[in-house]
Parts: C-alpha cells; structure tokens; sequence
C-alpha cells in the first residue's frame, strides 16, 4: 500500500541528485512498496531528465520524473505535492543523503504520532576540504530536542521534512514568492508554512533521530556566500533569525575593531575569518530591517 511519496526538488544538479537516488536504492530496505519517489525538474537544463529516466528500471520503488517550468523551490514543491500519490509527502533536498535508520524512523513517528508535519535532523558532509574559516560544526542541525515530541521552539528544516498532503493543499501549499529561485539566494517557505499551520491548530513535531547527510557544497566555501545568504535570511523572515541577532548590530563596531587587531597581529586569522566572524551574523537583523523598509506593510 502507497503510504509516502518522497519529493526531491532539483535545479541542475544532475550529479548530486544520482547520488541521493542511489543513497535511496541503498537504504529503503523493505519499504520500498510503501513509497513513490518523484524528482521534480525545476527548469534544469543539465542532464537531469536523462539520468532520472536511466535510473527508472533500476530501482525498487517507483521513480517518477515531474517537470515544472516555473523556477523557484515553492513551486516545485507545490508541483510534487499536487502529483503525489500518497498521503504522507516527505520532502528531501537534493543534496541530502538517508541513512540505514532514515526510513525506520520515518514510518515509525507517521505510526506511533499523531502528527501532521513533522521534521528530522541532519549531519553536514563535505566533499572537498573546507575551509579553516568555516567552523568546524557549520551545517550541523541546531535543535533542542533530544527525543520524538511536539515543536517546541525548535523549527523544521526543508531539506527533511514530512507533512498530509491534504493539509498542506487545503491550506494552499509554499508561498511562490519565497525559497530558493534558479541561482537567487532565497529562504523562508517552510518557515513561513510552520508558523500558518501552528497559527491554525496544526500538530507539529520533531524527531531528532529522522536524520540525512547534508552536503555543505563548495560554494560554501567563499564567505561572499554567507554574508549573501544571512541577509537573505533575515529579509525572507526565517522563523527567530532576527530575534536571536538583533543585539549583534550594537556590539559589530566593536567586533570588528577587535577582529581587525587580530587579523594584523595572527597569520593564521585570515581576511575571510575576519569577515565572517564580523558581518555574517549581524547580516541577519540587516536583512530584516532592509524588508520591513521596503515592504512596510508586509507586501
């Protein structure tokens, strides 16, 4: 019986998405009859549809490819939510790598908990050696819960996500104008779909050990990138990110000089430490206030 479709957004990125479909094939175990697993082409114009069809006679779950033209990750996902099949809809970035446990702890919290949207955890994995700037914990989830239980303060994160396909239909999908957008820096949707839901009675939970590897992509490793990205946060309203930073734009003058003396008296402090240590944070609060100028009545 059909009881999840998996739903993986992908914008060029052939090569990272054959190795989540092979990490899949890998690790569904015996639960292969209970899902569907649809790639949804957001616009790519790599080798995706190519490596998607190769691979369709070579797994044992039903692979799907879904095309949608319009960029931008809402409106993929909104595309894969509308051609599923199963109730349950769990969301994986196309980046994301499951674990031997990743599908017993899916199919154990749908079982034993009463939840309508729930999210799991993930472990950054790097491909190439980072950076001595970038710290050590960078792309490791944050959350404080340490068991399976409601919401809390914690947030669910897009890249490992599950919720009813009727409730997020009937409560009108991702908003289009936020996430990520072919190349733009965007963030926000599930976010933003978090808090409507619990504003409408929702039950929302955690499970701290539905986990995945994440790839921390090289891109990552320019500090341009997180400064870009933490403003993005804050002006795309990314749940606590303003609140949790606000302070930092007091205390950045004096950060920076206090930075600035290190980078000219220690040789392994280098520039790009410096600028991250400085601005990337305080980005955050910009990026918030920036949005609340140019839209001040929430458009």
């Amino acid at each position: 019986m059909l009881e999840v479709s998996v739903i993986i957004c992908s914008y060029n990125r052939s090569a990272l998405l054959g190795k989540c479909l092979d990490q899949l094939v890998l690790h569904v175990k015996n639960h292969s009859e209970k899902l569907e697993v649809l790639v949804v082409d957001n616009a790519s114009t790599d080798q995706t549809k190519e490596m998607v069809l190769s691979k369709m006679a070579l797994v044992p779950f039903e692979l799907i490819y879904v095309s949608e033209p319009t960029p931008g990750l809402s409106n993929a996902r909104n595309k894969g939510a509308h051609v599923a099949r199963a109730p349950w809809l769990f969301y994986l970035d196309d980046d994301g790598l499951v674990i031997d446990s990743t599908f017993n702890q899916l199919f154990e919290t749908i079982y034993q908990f009463d939840f309508d949207f729930f999210g799991g955890s993930y472990q950054a994995y790097h491909a190439a050696l980072p950076p001595d700037w970038l710290p050590k914990n960078y792309g490791n989830k944050k959350m404080q819960a340490t068991t399976t239980g409601p919401i809390g303060q914690d947030h669910i994160s897009g890249g490992i996500m599950v919720i009813k396909k009727s409730d997020l239909l009937d409560n009108g999908g991702f908003k289009s104008n936020l996430g990520m957008r072919s190349q733009a820096i965007g963030y926000g949707e599930e976010s933003e779909l978090q808090h409507r839901l619990q504003k409408a009675g929702y039950k929302l939970g955690l499970n701290p050990h539905f986990l995945m590897l994440h790839l921390v992509g090289e891109h990552k490793y320019h500090v341009g990138w997180h400064v870009r990205a933490a403003f993005a946060q804050g002006r795309d309203g990314v749940q606590g990110s303003h609140q949790v930073w606000r302070s930092l734009l007091w205390v950045m003058p004096v950060s920076l000089i206090r930075n600035a003396k290190r980078w000219a008296i220690d040789r392994s402090y280098s520039f790009d430490h410096l600028i991250y240590d400085t601005f990337v944070n305080p980005m955050v609060i910009v990026g918030y206030l920036w949005s609340k100028i140019s839209h001040p009545n929430g458009g």
